[in-house]
């Protein structure tokens, strides 16, 4: 066994739970932005993730809302899961809103 640091092995494993997720992300569990409300408190995640993103990768804001405009969106185990893969990074990026945080326009619950 390697022996390496605790940022490396969290980053190795944020890799892998990042590949396990996208993977579970298919067309059959796909839906259009337009059928999703979301609540206040993920708005403010999906714009700091955005900030976020932008920031650590040296990007403009604009170029980071502008790849996730096209953004693929899953509901895998309840959660809302934003994939799209970034042209100026040759990564994907993945957000994720927990339920209980969006629902569908047509579901009487409310929203967190």
């Amino acid at each position: 066994m390697e022996d390496i640091s605790q940022a490396e092995f969290e980053g190795r494993f944020d890799a892998l739970a990042a590949k396990a997720l996208t993977a579970q992300c298919n067309s059959e569990n796909r839906v259009h932005l337009n059928r999703l409300k979301l609540s206040q408190s993920a708005m403010v995640t999906l714009g700091m993730s955005i900030k976020q993103i932008a920031f650590e990768y040296g990007l403009e804001e604009f170029e980071v809302k502008k790849e996730f405009a096209r953004a693929s969106v899953h509901v895998v185990s309840g959660d809302l899961i934003f994939v799209f893969e970034s042209d100026s990074l040759d990564a994907d990026c993945i957000v994720v809103i927990p339920a209980g945080y969006w629902k569908y326009i047509d579901e009487p619950d409310a929203v967190q």
